[in-house]
């Protein structure tokens, strides 16, 4: 029987408020609004004009008016993009073009609130090397109703899968294969938990 290869990844979370998303904006060489707050597992997306983008720095970078990229920090395209940040701080950012002349900059604090106990849950994202199709498997020993998202870096959902856990292995098939090539989130809620992470489809 020929088998077929697949990327794992694994990824536990334990509970945490339900997700928000927070919009960023601007009005004409400042971001709006500059500085946000957030809880973890929130989205933030920029919803900016096509000569501004959002590049995270350093605080160091920050507080110089500079440009110089944090290594493994995000940035977004010029006219907006997804970010959700995937732990606790605060993530410095500046708009490449206009930081130095216009201070065009913001902060995203990101906030953890308590846990309610110590239920965990763990989703395995197995990808297809054909691109065809995610296997989604979920173990812990939980129970109750998972909601799984598919969002392109625009935020928007392009599927949407929803499990019923049984306290035992649950999986579900999400066919990609017609999808569009590119960087995708999955973003999983369980109860009061939401969490995510980026996938790519070659």
């Amino acid at each position: 029987m020929k088998k077929q290869l697949l990327t794992i990844i694994s990824i536990a979370f334990t509970l945490h408020a339900f997700a928000n998303q927070v919009i960023i904006s601007n009005s004409g060489n400042n971001y709006t609004p500059a500085n946000v707050t957030i809880s973890l597992g929130d989205t933030v997306l920029f919803a900016t004009t096509l000569s501004h983008n959002a590049r995270e720095v350093s605080q160091t970078t920050y507080a110089a008016n500079d440009t110089t990229a944090l290594p493994g920090g995000f940035e977004t395209p010029y006219g907006g993009g997804m970010v959700i940040p995937t732990s606790a701080g605060v993530y410095y950012f500046v708009c490449v073009p206009h930081v130095q002349m216009h201070q065009m900059k913001g902060t995203i604090t990101v906030n953890t609130v308590g846990i309610e106990n110590n239920k965990s849950v763990t989703l395995q994202i197995m990808q297809s090397v054909a691109e065809q199709y995610l296997k989604l498997m979920v173990t812990g020993g939980s129970t109750g109703q998972m909601d799984i998202e598919m969002l392109n870096l625009s935020g928007q959902i392009v599927k949407t899968i929803h499990l019923t856990l049984t306290g035992e292995e649950t999986s579900a098939i999400v066919q990609v294969g017609d999808m569009p090539k590119g960087v995708y989130m999955i973003r999983w809620s369980y109860g009061n938990v939401n969490k995510a992470k980026k996938i790519i489809l070659q």
